[in-house]
């Protein structure tokens, strides 16, 4: 599962993918002299850039059908945290990273917050050789530092550490955690690791040539394997506290805690986002005003002789409302009639920006249209619009259906 949901992320192997990009940006600033992650014995390590990921990247398929190829740097990755209010300002892309991250930091929460669980420690320990190596790109890291679950993860790694009765210099060193033997067992999930990018420099050199495991036995789970689990976790989290303003870890203590950096950014984007959800909010609540006040308009007028009943300009709004309402207390008996559609279509015709409105424009459309366009189907989900689907096929008897049966 760890595997499949990070796959997502970097949008399963797109070339335009967000976090690879980022990754090959973050790979430029070392090279140009920006610090990198120096490190020995498996642990990550900045390449140098050269041809060969260009080469790679040649291989890979493009996302979509668009060729548009569109990507954000992490100094505006803001406008990933929330695909629902972004609504139509966002690409494709940009909708299936927030959703990828919103699924698999899911899935992750719920592994963390079962301590002393030694079924999820796989999951988690797959997640930390991710997460060390995109530290060693500091774009990257900005894509998905704001929404992973970090207070989960400190939580757990206190525990684990308090609990670790291993010796400190194991977990503290800068060189892979092996047995005393020097010749370390595989655990079952590093054979579904190995071949990715972004573990490929986590294993030692002839990790598992020099373990001579044969292919039946990879899958076998030992007893001792949950405490090697454990102190690769730690091992690896020691990685990320080394490597930028992530997590910080004090030796004197042995308490993980989450660096003032990083919890400044992560309360600058809620802030945002909780303003964004206010004034999404507040424009919602004056739109309902505006629509009281257009009905109480159209209900009277007073002249010299009293009060008389005298259309207003704004009375055909009321007058689809009503028609709307019928409408949908027919859909509801399965019942709806082309003069009913005809009727309310004449009242709701309008023009620009206010024709792109569930009360006012309905959809009818082919389903090519909801596969081939998913940026047109996600403004029609979100905004909850009645779609109603030509049903072209033929009745029991041969007659062609109504048009609208298959609403």
């Amino acid at each position: 599962m760890s595997v499949c949901n990070i796959t997502a992320l970097y949008q399963y192997g797109a070339r335009d993918s967000f976090l690879r990009k980022a990754w090959n940006e973050g790979r430029r600033i070392h090279a140009s002299g920006g610090a990198g992650v120096a490190s020995d014995g498996g642990v990550e390590q900045a390449p140098p850039v050269d041809s060969e990921a260009e080469a790679i990247a040649t291989l890979l398929p493009i996302y979509g059908t668009s060729g548009k190829h569109v990507y954000p740097t992490y100094e505006a990755e803001e406008k990933l945290v929330d695909p629902e209010s972004a609504g139509l300002t966002q690409s494709i892309l940009e909708i299936s990273f927030s959703f990828s991250k919103r699924l698999a930091f899911t899935v992750l929460n719920l592994a963390l917050d079962r301590l002393n669980d030694a079924n999820t420690l796989p999951h988690i320990h797959a997640w930390m050789v991710f997460v060390t190596h995109l530290t060693g790109s500091i774009p990257a890291m900005r894509l998905i530092e704001k929404e992973f679950p970090w207070w989960p993860l400190v939580t757990m790694l206190n525990d684990m550490r308090l609990n670790f009765d291993g010796p400190a210099e194991k977990i503290e060193a800068n060189t892979f955690p092996v047995s005393r033997k020097g010749v370390g067992r595989p655990l079952p999930e590093d054979y579904g690791l190995r071949g990715f990018d972004w573990a490929e420099r986590y294993f030692p050199d002839r990790w598992f040539d020099d373990a001579q495991i044969d292919n039946e036995e990879r899958t076998q789970e030992l007893s001792s394997m949950t405490n090697i689990r454990r102190e690769r976790i730690l091992w690896l989290a020691l990685r990320i506290c080394a490597a930028g303003d992530w997590m910080i870890y004090d030796a004197n203590t042995r308490i993980f805690t989450l660096h003032p950096a990083l919890a400044e950014r992560m309360e600058q984007a809620r802030k945002r986002a909780a303003a964004a959800t206010q004034i999404k909010r507040e424009g919602s609540q004056v739109d309902d005003e505006d629509e009281d006040v257009d009905m109480m308009k159209t209900e009277h007028s007073s002249d010299e002789d009293g009060y008389v009943m005298v259309p207003k300009p704004n009375e055909p709004k009321q007058r689809k409302r009503q028609l709307g309402t019928q409408l949908q207390t027919g859909i509801a008996g399965h019942v709806i009639t082309p003069e009913a559609i005809a009727e309310v279509s004449r009242f709701a015709i309008v023009r620009g920006p206010e024709a792109l409105d569930p009360e006012i424009t309905a959809f009818v459309v082919d389903t090519n249209l909801l596969v081939g366009h998913l940026e047109t189907f996600n403004l029609i989900i979100r905004e909850r619009w009645a779609v109603i689907i030509p049903n072209s096929g033929k009745s029991s008897r041969g007659v062609p259906s109504s048009p609208l049966a298959g609403y």
